[in-house]
């Protein structure tokens, strides 16, 4: 591997930037984090004094030492601050001059990346990467106004949040990028950040929030459709079905609402003709608390959930009830089923128990996870270049699902949950006939447990692609708060 990374700067000192900056400070990088220029100092005195004479970097001072609060922690140990160099757009571009590796993480609006591409190429020495965080904008229209020479060594690299604890790390190619320099960048970033590997194709979201974001818009439209309140889907799609605690509600107050939903609404602008474009665009009632303010955990902790703290010190978690626009004790249905479904630990054995019951429950499991399967099929190769392993690997990475869509769908019997998709109407793509078998040994068998994949089958193409063995893996830290 002849990339180098000594020097790093992330341009743009956000929650996510200040976090990608320290993971890569704990892997003893030195770091530039650079934000906007502040035209005085700060008006509290203390920080005043902190800065001091660099007044001008205090946006990038105050994300640095607001790592110290987060929860769970983005510092290995405080120690790493010394890795950490704060600076600013007006004053400090030219450090880029020196650097191996630049990474852009302002804010998801095409026309600032496109300006902040702009200058970056004007400062950056010639062949290092150039990346992007963007979640989901397209790279091409990102940097179409920038010469050859740039995006030959231009792509994204998505981190997901907190970039400390979530192992996902998507690589996103532009059309123009030099191929030999993202396998350097990739190697690079296993080897020394920890990171799962996902590449995916430049389309809008990406492969993860694609997919994960449409399994919680599903939500939605199955929750109306049986009548069930926000905290029974919440009971209903968490680690009941091999997903994290924070479940789909919970999820979007953690992430924010708002960034949820403009998440979401990007299929509608810039996938008109996605097969389920009108499942991603969330109900009124969303748009309702967006617009007051109730954004989740950063609006005090208001959103489609409300915590209250009585004078004794005593919190109650409220669910939001949209017909009534209140905020009401929790009430979670309870289905027939739950008390058997306590006694199988096997996630798969358990989801083929509920989806053999008629409910609302049940059905609503069986709908947003039929929905899930079929559109992840129906994208495998628009966004996945036919691979069904990076599609399950993202989400799982990236989520913190137990099981992806197309190793759930094997798991329970591909042959049963095709007949029952087509019975009730599901399209599927041609390619999708009997007796499939998207991966080569089944998962959840003994084999799978063992050795893990050997073989998928790539989709469309109708071939079967031997999977590598990794030598070495990673794992990353665990941490209850990541997992939601």
């Amino acid at each position: 591997m002849s990339l180098k990374i000594h020097r790093v700067a992330v341009l743009g000192a956000g929650v996510m930037g200040a976090q990608i900056a320290a993971h890569l400070a704990a892997a003893g990088v030195r770091t530039h984090l650079l934000d906007l220029p502040s035209d005085a100092p700060h008006k509290d005195p203390k920080v005043a004094a902190a800065v001091g004479k660099n007044f001008r970097s205090t946006a990038a001072f105050m994300a640095i030492e607001n790592l110290k609060k987060l929860k769970p922690s983005p510092l290995a140990s405080e120690s790493i601050l010394n890795n950490l160099i704060p600076g600013n757009f007006a004053d400090d571009m030219s450090v880029i001059a020196d650097v191996d590796w630049v990474i852009e993480v302002v804010a998801e609006k095409l026309e600032i990346k496109r300006s902040i591409l702009k200058q970056i190429s004007e400062y950056a020495k010639p062949h290092i990467p150039v990346t992007t965080n963007t979640s989901g904008l397209s790279l091409e229209k990102m940097s179409e106004d920038l010469d050859e020479a740039f995006h030959a060594r231009f792509f994204g690299t998505h981190f997901f949040n907190p970039p400390r604890y979530m192992k996902l790390l998507e690589i996103i190619p532009h059309a123009k990028t030099d191929k030999n320099l993202i396998a350097e960048l990739t190697a690079w970033i296993e080897r020394y950040l920890g990171k799962g590997i996902v590449y995916a194709n430049d389309t809008i979201n990406f492969i993860a929030n694609r997919v994960g974001t449409f399994s919680i818009t599903a939500a939605f439209v199955h929750m109306e459709a049986l009548g069930l309140n926000v905290e029974t889907v919440d009971a209903l799609s968490g680690k009941l079905v091999g997903r994290p605690s924070s479940a789909s509600f919970r999820t979007m107050d953690v992430v924010g609402i708002d960034v949820f939903a403009a998440v979401a609404k990007n299929v509608g602008k810039y996938a008109p003709k996605d097969p389920y474009v009108s499942v991603f665009t969330p109900p009124k009632w969303i748009d309702d608390l967006i617009a007051r303010g109730s954004l989740g955990q950063k609006s005090k902790s208001v959103g489609i959930y409300k915590k209250e703290t009585d004078a004794q010190g005593n919190s109650t978690i409220l669910a939001y009830r949209p017909k009534e626009d209140k905020y009401v004790e929790q009430q979670p249905t309870t289905f027939p089923w739950q008390e058997e479904t306590k006694k199988v630990s096997d996630t798969i054995e358990r989801i083929r128990l509920i989806i053999s019951h008629n409910d609302a429950g049940a059905k609503f499991i069986w709908l947003t996870l039929r929905d899930t399967m079929a559109y992840s099929a129906i994208l495998l190769e628009e966004i996945a270049n036919n691979q069904p392993l990076s599609i399950d690997n993202a989400i799982k990475w990236g989520f913190n699902w137990e099981w992806g869509p197309f190793e759930l769908w094997q798991a329970l019997g591909y042959d049963t949950v095709r007949d029952r998709m087509l019975q009730e109407g599901v399209k599927l793509p041609d390619w999708c006939k009997p007796g499939l078998t998207f991966y080569k040994p089944t998962p959840n068998s003994w084999e799978w447990h063992i050795n893990g994949p050997k073989t998928q089958f790539l989709g469309k193409t109708g071939k079967e692609q031997a999977i590598p063995k990794r030598e070495y893996q990673f794992y990353l830290p665990k941490s209850k708060a990541a997992e939601g």
